[in-house]
């Protein structure tokens, strides 16, 4: 870290990290209480982060409200001109955020927006915990979902390390049963959250009961045949805390997977195992036209199915933020990241290179 090749130790290090990470109003070093709050820090530290690092990287370019205020998105344009995208949900008194973890997915799902994009680079943790902070300013965040932009599991060492950073209490302090890692199915990285990062929810984007199925709406299925996945889904839980479920996350896509036949067929993949099924309405957009929503009643009965003739605990996603293009599958920039490293601009250096954090991670 740059404080060590000045000899500041790592206490003061902290001691701003702290107070940056509760202050999310404070964009600039102008604005840091050095005189009074953080007094303790060496001056040559300060002197140092001021000249050569800066407190944001990327900045809001445009937020987006939803007539009934439902949820706003926030356009967020990083240090080197590419843009993503992050949604705040607001359930009465809390609020959720739904963050980016790429840009663009590479995971190609035909239904979703942000698919047809392909996948044009990996956030930086920093690039992840800002946008935390751009929301923050704006009102508390009390949940995280990683269901925004991005596969999290293909960018694992930058999620990993910002989810460390959120729950951290010397950091962000949030609970670590408020923050959800969502996935297509990754199966080694699967295998490891339970390993490296127990304590966080998991959501499994399934969509589909049987293999050939999810072969047709999600491409990348054909790299883990379903019975590897249902396996790795249970050394998942085998390996959290007791009374762990996983969230199964289903799109309802009209004529496709939303027959009673399929709700049947879920209800017998998904036996015996802690799960709870999330039923998931299409919100259409025009990179996806193909696709058609699910009527209400047919929604209601594959429920039913699910609840009452295979015991699963099941409910539908309300769909929030349609018309700001902010709903699950509707996110999609067409800014690309130039073709260059990952790095800094000069004089523009993440914060979390002169704290000690983990920027990248692989």
């Amino acid at each position: 870290a740059a404080f060590d090749s000045i000899g500041v130790k790592p206490v003061h290090a902290e001691l701003v990290w702290t107070w940056l990470a509760r202050n999310p109003h404070v964009t600039s070093w102008e604005g840091v209480r050095w005189d009074t709050e953080l007094r303790d820090v060496p001056e040559r530290a300060r002197q140092l982060l001021e000249a050569e690092f800066a407190l944001y990287t990327s900045t809001v370019e445009a937020a987006e409200t939803a007539a009934d205020g439902s949820t706003t998105k926030l356009v967020i344009r990083l240090q080197d001109g590419a843009a993503i995208e992050a949604v705040q949900i607001h359930h009465g008194k809390r609020l959720t955020l739904c963050i980016s973890s790429q840009i663009g997915c590479a995971m190609g799902c035909s239904f979703c927006a942000t698919g047809t994009m392909g996948i044009l680079g990996d956030l930086l943790a920093g690039e992840i915990l800002e946008q935390l902070q751009h929301a923050r300013a704006r009102a508390p965040v009390r949940n995280i979902v990683f269901m925004g932009m991005g596969e999290p599991l293909n960018n694992y060492g930058p999620v990993l390390a910002s989810i460390k950073s959120m729950v951290d209490v010397k950091r962000f302090s949030l609970s670590p049963l408020h923050v959800t890692v969502s996935t297509v199915g990754i199966v080694p990285r699967i295998k490891q959250m339970a390993t490296d990062e127990p304590r966080v929810n998991l959501a499994l984007s399934l969509h589909a009961p049987t293999q050939e199925q999810r072969e047709s709406i999600m491409p990348a299925a054909k790299a883990y045949p379903l019975h590897v996945l249902m396996a790795s889904l249970d050394e998942y839980v085998a390996g959290c805390r007791a009374g762990k479920c996983v969230m199964i996350e289903y799109i309802m896509l009209a004529g496709v997977n939303d027959a009673d036949a399929d709700a049947h067929a879920l209800g017998a993949l998904l036996a015996g195992r802690p799960v709870v099924v999330n039923l998931i309405p299409y919100n259409p957009t025009d990179a996806t036209p193909e696709f058609l929503r699910s009527s209400e009643e047919r929604t209601d009965s594959f429920l039913k199915i699910l609840y009452e003739g295979h015991g699963l605990k099941t409910f539908v996603r309300r769909t929030m933020g349609t018309e700001v293009a902010s709903a699950c599958g509707q996110l999609v920039k067409g800014v690309q990241r130039p073709a260059q490293p990952q790095q800094a601009a000069a004089g523009v250096r993440d914060i979390e290179d002169a704290l000690g954090g983990s920027a990248g991670g692989s």
